[in-house]
């Protein structure tokens, strides 16, 4: 099977008490998989106080995130605790 470079954007929600993931677009996958992605994502225990936005591309073989790549760019979040977290959690 062939790998793919798919992209997914996100967005930190600031809440005090309970911050979390919002998948915001995601090209390359399907609606289940992005159902999947956003359930995930919304079950990650975050620290408080952070928000912005993230954007990743990454390499999927076979049903597993092979690469993950942070764009720095068109990300505002600057965290890296918070980004690390993220990305492990990502490739995991």
């Amino acid at each position: 099977m062939d790998a793919e470079f798919e992209g997914l954007n996100t967005i930190l929600i600031g809440k005090p008490s309970a911050p979390h993931l919002q998948v915001l677009s995601v090209t390359g996958l399907d609606q289940q998989m992005i159902s999947l992605l956003t359930q995930y994502l919304q079950s990650m225990q975050l620290p408080a106080g952070f928000s912005g936005d993230l954007v990743f591309e990454f390499q999927v073989s076979q049903g597993r995130v092979r690469q993950l790549v942070l764009d720095k760019q068109a990300s505002s979040l600057k965290e890296q605790t918070v980004i690390e977290l993220i990305r492990r959690s990502l490739l995991t």
